[in-house]
């Protein structure tokens, strides 16, 4: 009997064996499966946040593009603005070294002709004078 049972224990081991290799691999394919479910889903997971992830790129790039648009058409306002100032302060700045000038020739001709009359004054009192002595020498 020894032998029966030895073999029926064979059998039994064998079989128990296969059992368990039958539900190794169906444990094992049972967890590929939830791996690459999870893999699937990650991977859209991943997908979706580069999605979003570029849409906020995209729209903080447009906001900005518009802000520097923005700052360059206030810049050229200001700029426009600070030109046209300039233009007058120039413009008032000739007219007061214009006006600076001619006061200078005015005061100018002025002087020259006072030292032209005292000049003028001067010729005929030394006419005079020379008359007057030249009268008294011929008389």
């Amino acid at each position: 009997m020894s032998d029966i049972s030895s073999v029926q224990l064979q059998k039994h081991r064998d079989a128990e064996l296969s059992r368990q290799k039958t539900e190794l691999k169906y444990a094992q394919d049972e967890s590929k499966k939830k791996i690459k479910k999870e893999l699937d889903y990650q991977e859209g997971v991943v997908v979706e946040l580069k999605k979003d992830h570029q849409k906020k790129s995209d729209n903080l790039q447009m906001d900005l593009e518009y802000k520097l648009i923005e700052l360059r058409k206030k810049h050229d306002e200001v700029y426009a603005v600070e030109k046209n100032r300039l233009e007058k302060e120039m413009e008032m700045l000739k007219k007061a070294h214009d006006d600076r000038v001619t006061e200078i020739k005015i005061s100018h001709q002025n002087e020259i002709q006072q030292i032209d009359e005292s000049h003028q004054n001067t010729l005929y009192n030394a006419r005079q004078k020379f008359m007057k002595e030249k009268m008294k020498w011929n008389a």
